[in-house]
């Protein structure tokens, strides 16, 4: 996204990893459900890393190439996190500590 519109639409955010206290709170939770899993369980938890690790593992494929599309690789390490609760607060931090070590 570039110049006056800063914000993200929500293509951009269904194509990045999001998380939401509850799913219930949205229009169409089916379709959020896909696209950006809550955190309610384990296996919630387990999505979510690993989409996170996939990203990370992509970024790191394209970042080798000759020609490293450094617009894709921003894209793939993009995250959204809806909600500032103790859960969303604890991913930001662990996902800014993962950063810092890849």
């Amino acid at each position: 996204m570039n110049g006056a519109n800063k914000g993200i639409a929500s293509g951009y955010l269904c194509r990045q990893s999001a998380l939401s206290a509850s799913k219930s709170m949205l229009a169409t939770p089916g379709y959020w459900r896909r696209t950006a899993p809550g955190l309610e369980s384990l296996d919630d938890a387990d999505l979510i890393r690993g989409k996170i690790l996939l990203a990370f593992e992509r970024a790191e494929e394209i970042a080798a190439l000759d020609r490293a599309d450094t617009e894709k690789i921003r894209q793939l390490l993009t995250f959204v996190l809806v909600g500032a609760g103790t859960v969303g607060v604890e991913m930001a931090s662990t996902l800014a500590e993962v950063q810092r070590m890849a």
